[in-house]
């Protein structure tokens, strides 16, 4: 994902940013795609690492969200890289962040939230295989086997890329120690929004 901001907001990064918020508290105005979406939760766990007060405007979908963005009525939001690239291309929009670990080849001179001085903050979409649990230890083994072969081709691997992400591969015990880290995360970014399930 990335923190992106409109052309208008005085913040060339994301330490201005905080800065203005601070100066400034309740009068940043961040989209999401909508109540308890990860754009929601993305910002809301910036809120809370940064200690200011934002104020969240949710809409029914990123693209409402973006085009309103992109727009000038509300200042800042986290996006996906695919959705943003083309509006940041066409500098209707300004990146100040990605929220992975490193930073993205198709964003080149955009730090990471952390290099932004943002401790640990990490939010990162990713995509899993997942079987039955039933399914047989070979069987498994041999999806691994043939997903880690196909991410280690150049064509694949660039098509990730071109869309923002990186390829990497992490086997079950490693996949599964990750789900349960990430889900931690995100229980902790539900109860900081105080987003409820209708």
């Amino acid at each position: 994902m990335v923190l992106i901001v409109h052309p208008s907001m005085p913040a060339k990064d994301v330490k201005q940013l905080v800065a203005i918020a601070k100066a400034k508290p309740g009068e940043i105005h961040y989209g999401s795609a909508g109540a308890g979406s990860t754009t929601h939760l993305a910002a809301e766990l910036f809120k809370s690492a940064a200690g200011i007060d934002i104020v969240h405007v949710p809409y029914k979908g990123a693209p409402p969200a973006l085009t309103d963005l992109a727009g000038g009525h509300v200042q800042m939001m986290f996006s996906t890289l695919p959705a943003t690239l083309p509006l940041v291309h066409a500098m209707r929009l300004r990146p100040l962040a990605v929220t992975s670990s490193k930073r993205v080849s198709t964003l080149e001179g955009v730090p990471t939230m952390i290099e932004s001085g943002i401790g640990g903050y990490e939010v990162e979409y990713w995509y899993g295989l997942f079987a039955p649990r039933e399914a047989a230890a070979l069987t498994i083994a041999l999806l691994g086997k043939h997903l880690a072969a196909a991410l280690r081709t150049p064509d694949l691997a660039a098509d990730i890329r071109k869309q923002g992400a990186e390829p990497s591969l992490l086997m079950l015990e490693q996949f599964s120690a990750f789900l349960l880290a990430d889900a931690e995360r995100w229980r902790k970014a539900v109860k900081i929004s105080g987003a409820t399930a209708n």
